[in-house]
């Protein structure tokens, strides 16, 4: 088994993961698309977690190159609709349901790089395998490697909401830096200018 078989199988449970959070709370990203104007928001956002559910499901039980160019579109979709966010200064890009994030950078990124992965997938024919096709080679009937492709895909899932909330956070405070610098100084020259006038008073 080569190694993007179990990638384009992470990356799959993601969207998988990401279609059923908005099926079962889709009022984050229903929030979303009320910034792009798109009307019905919250039908559209269930529809959505509808496509994404089953592209993933389709693309972990069938395989192949298809399917595997299907998800590499839509993550490519992903990251740029964040992108679109960002810009739009969205406070959050439901993109797993009641869990908010903020639209980042770093979202992008693991977005790309899943694109990347399945794209890289698609282009080694037979494309990838099916997942039943791979525990049926495990040993433990895969249960471990059921359990390492849980745990990757968590942590993917980790690094798009928390890893995205810390982010914003550390760059609001290096926003007001310079803020909280220059109050920092007056404050000195205030304390300062006590000090003098108080020696001036003796």
């Amino acid at each position: 088994m080569d190694l993007l078989t179990p990638a384009f199988q992470m990356v799959a449970v993601v969207i998988l993961v990401s279609g059923a959070a908005k099926i079962v709370a889709p009022s984050g990203f229903a929030g979303l698309l009320t910034t792009f104007g798109v009307p019905g928001p919250r039908f559209v956002a269930i529809a959505a977690g509808v496509v994404e559910l089953v592209l993933g499901a389709a693309a972990l039980v069938v395989g192949g190159r298809v399917l595997a160019l299907a998800v590499g579109a839509a993550y490519l979709l992903f990251a740029g609709t964040v992108l679109v966010a960002r810009r739009r200064g969205a406070p959050d890009c439901g993109c797993f349901g009641a869990v908010a994030a903020p639209p980042s950078l770093l979202h992008v990124a693991l977005n790309v790089a899943a694109a990347a992965v399945a794209l890289g997938a698609a282009a080694v024919a037979p494309g990838p395998v099916a997942v039943l096709d791979v525990l049926a080679e495990q040993p433990l009937a895969g249960v471990v490697y059921v359990g390492l492709l849980a745990l990757a895909a968590w942590l993917v899932v980790v690094l798009d909401t928390t890893g995205a909330v810390v982010l914003d956070r550390v760059a609001s405070v290096a926003r007001l830096g310079p803020t909280f610098r220059a109050n920092a100084a007056t404050g000195g020259v205030h304390r300062h200018g006590g000090r003098a006038g108080r020696k001036e008073l003796r």
